[in-house]
């Protein structure tokens, strides 16, 4: 189960990497760094019918999918591996 889940927060991350909205449940990681309704959607686990509406709003506002893709892009950059090397080089210096 461990590895799915794994599998799961890689792929949002990379699709977000790309500039893509996502689509998640909120049973997932990574859920904690998508801004529901700016970088993509956070939808109940088995609902549906928010699924299905999430879906169809892509669907029918393709402009949304470039403006949360954006979004979802500058997100999920606060996540890089630079970056944590930077904050850690910085905490670590303080403590030395």
């Amino acid at each position: 189960m461990v590895e799915v889940v794994n599998l799961t927060v890689s792929a949002v991350a990379e699709a977000m990497a790309t500039g893509l909205p996502v689509i998640v449940s909120n049973n997932v990681g990574i859920k904690d760094i998508i801004k529901d309704g700016k970088s993509g959607f956070i939808v109940p686990v088995m609902d549906t019918e928010i699924l299905k509406e999430r879906i169809l709003y892509f669907y029918e506002n393709r402009d949304e999918i470039k403006r949360m893709g954006k979004n979802s892009r500058k997100q999920i950059e606060k996540y890089s591996w630079e970056r944590f090397g930077d904050k850690l080089f910085i905490n670590l210096k303080q403590v030395l």
